[in-house]
């Protein structure tokens, strides 16, 4: 997943770059030509399916931590994301800045409580395999579900000039994805 991913960023910051699109209309039009909005209706879907997603699991949590009925702790969240939307951009981009701030340092402080209690067992739990070419099928999904979201961040390749600007970000962005999961997969193991 990781190498996938640093591989479409390379790819997609580079195009960007070059074309100088910096927008996801533009981008798309490069690979997609007339058929661009397709990527629209995609995206549209993956909104709603993502919102569903969350609202449902927010109504089964809202519901088993505090009793609340589901649609209305569905409902709730929904109306959080759109009182947060309704805010402007800026105040989100604020928002959204120390909100990742905040949840990163409670993530990092309860996986290190999780591996300190946890680390006598899980060293003799791994054990380092080869990959197997199953694993590397079920990690494509993944990775172009995320590469899906590519086109929506070019506004991050603005200051890119030079092909070598572009790829030292471009193949971060694929372990800088990736590596929060790597202590939650140490803490569940």
């Amino acid at each position: 997943t990781t190498t996938i991913y640093s591989l479409f960023c390379i790819l997609t910051f580079e195009l960007a770059r070059r074309f100088k699109v910096l927008d996801y209309k533009s981008f798309c039009e490069i690979y997609m030509g007339r058929w661009w909005f397709l990527y629209e209706f995609g995206f549209i879907f993956g909104v709603i399916l993502t919102l569903a997603t969350i609202g449902a699991a927010a109504g089964e949590f809202a519901h088993d931590s505090f009793g609340v009925p589901r649609l209305a702790g569905s409902l709730g969240l929904m109306s959080l994301i759109g009182g947060l939307v309704y805010l402007g951009t800026d105040r989100l981009e604020r928002l959204m800045s120390w909100w990742s701030i905040a949840f990163y340092t409670l993530y990092a402080i309860v996986v290190a409580i999780a591996l300190y209690h946890l680390w006598g067992e899980l060293r003799t739990k791994l054990v380092f395999e080869p990959v197997s070419l199953d694993a590397v099928i079920a990690a494509v999904p993944y990775a172009l579900f995320n590469c899906a979201l590519l086109p929506d961040v070019l506004f991050v390749s603005r200051p890119l000039e030079s092909p070598s600007d572009s790829l030292l970000p471009a193949a971060l962005a694929g372990p800088l994805l990736m590596f929060p999961g790597l202590p939650l997969l140490l803490v569940l193991i």
